[in-house]
């Protein structure tokens, strides 16, 4: 919608004028942090306006941003659909601060499948296609993440996001990193964060996080997708023991009973604890797109 206005030039970001921002609050949310929350709104040529929902974030340093540093180039040239938007820069002239310009949706995809799992009427509920659309969503993403070089290390429900077309999108690690604002929280006072991260890196510092932690992110993803709870929700006051039983005893949760048997195979493969036997992205979305496609032929 925006692209053709804001980045014109593929070494250089264009700065977005801040007249065109309508701010309505400062707002917090854990994954991205402090922002102004606002809505960008241009004119069409036929004189109808657009609008779209947009989170305005700080830099890590005040006064100006590079708009030509290796990591800005690297977000502004990273444009994918199932991959949270970074629109450019704009400039508050009044408050002399300059933003960087961040997609924003609503619902995470904890947030989405908890209302979900809550609707009476059946025919609202998520179907199995819908579901499975979602996962196939999310692991397109990460693998465009990966095709570009870079990792995504912290995968998990609250920091995937579902539009209002039903489409998910994953967060690029990357904008936290130029912007200082980590998604990350105290990871053993984290049990939601815990539950999906791979045991290695779990069981070592000195780990850093892989293509393969990041398959078996996903697998717990596509566990959660098919389940109306977070995984290991019983272990809530006993972290350390949980982290116990997934590090000693291979502990993993257990399908959920109208979860398909064909999806229940490709994720459990992802989460083996051996990081060589997962399944890699062109197997996983080569799975999950035949089977789709075999879901929507029987209809």
């Amino acid at each position: 919608m925006y692209k053709s206005n804001t980045i014109k030039d593929h070494n250089k970001l264009e700065e977005i004028p801040f007249e065109n921002f309508r701010v309505i609050r400062l707002s917090k949310r854990w994954d991205i942090g402090i922002f102004k929350d606002a809505r960008w709104i241009e004119e069409s040529h036929e004189k109808v306006e657009q609008v779209e929902k947009v989170a305005l974030l700080f830099p890590k340093e005040n006064g100006r941003i590079s708009k030509e540093s290796d990591e800005i180039l690297k977000l502004k040239n990273l444009n994918h659909i199932n991959v949270i938007k970074f629109y450019g820069t704009t400039y508050d002239l009044e408050n002399k601060t300059e933003m960087f310009v961040l997609q924003l949706t609503a619902e995470s995809l904890c947030e989405y499948l908890t209302i979900d799992s809550h609707k009476f009427d059946q025919t609202e509920k998520l179907n199995i296609a819908d579901k499975l659309n979602i996962a196939i969503d999310i692991a397109t993403g990460l693998e465009h993440l990966h095709y570009n070089n870079i990792i995504h290390g912290d995968l998990h429900s609250r920091n995937i996001f579902i539009d209002k077309n039903k489409r998910a999108l994953i967060t690029n690690p990357q904008i936290f990193t130029v912007i200082n604002k980590s998604s990350s929280m105290d990871l053993m006072r984290n049990k939601n964060k815990i539950c999906y991260i791979d045991p290695r890196l779990l069981n070592s510092q000195k780990q850093q996080p892989d293509e393969h932690s990041d398959i078996y992110s996903l697998a717990i993803v596509m566990w959660r997708i098919f389940s109306d709870k977070e995984p290991f929700s019983d272990y809530e006051n006993k972290l350390i023991s949980l982290v116990h039983e997934i590090l000693l005893q291979n502990k993993r949760e257990e399908p959920t009973k109208d979860t398909p048997e064909r999806y229940i195979n490709v994720y459990k493969k992802c989460w083996s604890s051996n990081p060589k036997e997962r399944l890699p992205f062109l197997k996983i979305l080569s799975e999950l797109n035949e089977y789709f496609v075999e879901l929507n032929n029987w209809r």
